[in-house]
């Protein structure tokens, strides 16, 4: 949920309103409700807890690595650059990590191209 949907449904909340018909009308389940209340009691904000979420496998600067490798060579699958990646920084990622990297920056990996099979 978003910041000001948070503050909505805390002033809602103030205004003496049951946390059920409060869910009811932003469209969440009552869990939410309760947990974001109870996160506005404790911390008197809305604002997240920091340091939440997945921690990322690669920096900043390996993600520029990445895309200016991919760059370099227009030709590189996202296998080779995950290998090469890999033998620079010594930091293992996964292909779809590349990927995800290289979509960020605009570009695309190569696929590999599978050979034509001649039927005689």
């Amino acid at each position: 949920m978003i910041e000001n949907e948070v503050a909505r449904e805390v002033w809602m909340l103030e205004d003496s309103q049951i946390q059920r018909r409060v869910a009811q009308h932003i469209g969440v389940s009552p869990s939410v409700v309760n947990r974001f209340w109870r996160l506005y009691q404790e911390m008197n904000s809305y604002d997240r807890r920091p340091g939440q979420g997945r921690h990322r496998c690669t920096t900043a600067r390996k993600d520029r690595y990445i895309v200016t490798t991919a760059l370099r060579d227009r030709l590189a699958t996202a296998r080779s650059l995950q290998n090469d990646l890999q033998h620079s920084t010594r930091t293992r990622v996964s292909t779809q990590t590349v990927r995800n990297r290289l979509h960020k920056g605009r570009l695309r990996a190569r696929r590999p191209a599978r050979d034509v099979i001649l039927i005689a």
